[in-house]
């Protein structure tokens, strides 16, 4: 698979509320997936669009959070569907450079444990 194009947001793309969202890009090179920026509310609906895991036909991925600045909840839910997705495909999913803003997420909700790779 060749590698997609980085694709970018800049603010207020997304949103509903023009000026409220937050700058975001993406690159997919095979299995390695490379998140820059916000992963928020505003900004996860264009991964939700962007980024298919069962289009990617590699069984072995990789999601690189290390350029992330900013992550809330619905970023949370984002990586466990993108998880829970590859799960269902037989795929496996080793996350790097996860945020503490993330872990700190998922304990509050519970839901530590799922963020380990799969």
């Amino acid at each position: 698979m060749s590698p997609q194009p980085v694709k970018s947001l800049q603010p207020g793309k997304s949103s509903p509320q023009p000026g409220k969202g937050s700058p975001l890009s993406y690159q997919v090179d095979e299995g390695d997936i490379k998140l820059t920026g916000f992963i928020d509310r505003f900004t996860v609906p264009t991964l939700v669009k962007g980024i298919d895991i069962s289009r990617i036909s590699i069984e072995h991925l990789v999601i690189d959070f290390s350029a992330v600045e900013k992550v809330d909840t619905a970023g949370l839910a984002w990586i466990l569907k993108i998880m829970s997705q590859a799960r269902q495909s037989g795929q496996t999913v080793k996350l790097t450079a996860i945020p503490e803003q993330l872990v700190n997420l998922a304990e509050i909700s519970g839901v530590e444990q799922l963020l380990v790779s799969v």
